[in-house]
């Protein structure tokens, strides 16, 4: 089992990383997996989950500002090809994204 990043720790490794217009920064949830690695069949065919940790300001569309609606701490669900996987530190993997990439955020 990984161990969950602090919230110093990603705050250290964000300041190097920010996004840009709609673009936003997500950790993804752990995927269910018995305890021998082996994904389980219900998980495999549903939208994955994960926490915001930064989100840009937004984007222009039509001499028109939109601003983003996501904040830091929001759990959304995205589609499994979604955003672009970065590795930070060789044991951190985030994905970017664009904001509509993003399904639906969870209230909890």
């Amino acid at each position: 089992m990984k161990i969950l990043l602090t919230i110093a720790r990603w705050a250290f490794l964000m300041t190097k990383l920010r996004p840009i217009q709609d673009h936003v920064i997500v950790k993804q949830h752990e995927i269910e997996s018995t305890a021998s690695g082996i994904v389980l069949a219900k998980t495999i065919d549903k939208p994955l989950k994960g926490t915001v940790i930064a989100a840009g300001p937004g984007r222009w569309l039509s001499k028109q500002f939109i601003e983003s609606t996501l904040n830091p701490g929001d759990i959304v669900i995205f589609g499994k090809s979604v955003g672009e996987e970065i590795e930070l530190d060789g044991e951190t993997t985030i994905l970017v994204m664009h904001e509509s990439e993003i399904l639906a955020t969870v209230d909890e």
